[in-house]
């Protein structure tokens, strides 16, 4: 049987609350919580854990590139709720994956 393995759980909510903290003071601009916005779509379209690690690398050089950036509050806020967006899809991801591996080791 094949378990899943999956990062630590805070690592993402670490990334989202780090790259949050910086906006809030120095936020992104509309181009970049755009680009947010597309990232969270493509995780919220993952249907498997390996989708869902295959993006992390990508939310990782788009946080640390934005970092210190500076703009409007309302492009931050736009941003910000883009992470928690991706984060709860990741969250429910391995949540469901982790469903099937129980029901799995129930049925053997």
């Amino acid at each position: 049987m094949s378990q899943t393995r999956r990062p630590s759980k805070p690592w993402i909510l670490s990334l989202a609350l780090g790259a949050g903290a910086s906006f809030s003071i120095a936020a992104c601009g509309a181009k970049e919580a755009s680009e947010m916005s597309k990232f969270a779509d493509r995780m919220c379209a993952c249907t498997d854990v390996a989708c869902a690690d295959k993006l992390f690398p990508e939310i990782e050089k788009l946080a640390t590139a934005n970092e210190g950036k500076e703009v409007v509050a309302a492009a931050a806020d736009h941003y910000n709720s883009e992470m928690d967006r991706t984060q709860k899809c990741y969250e429910k991801i391995y949540a469901d994956a982790e469903k099937v591996e129980g029901e799995k080791a129930e049925a053997e």
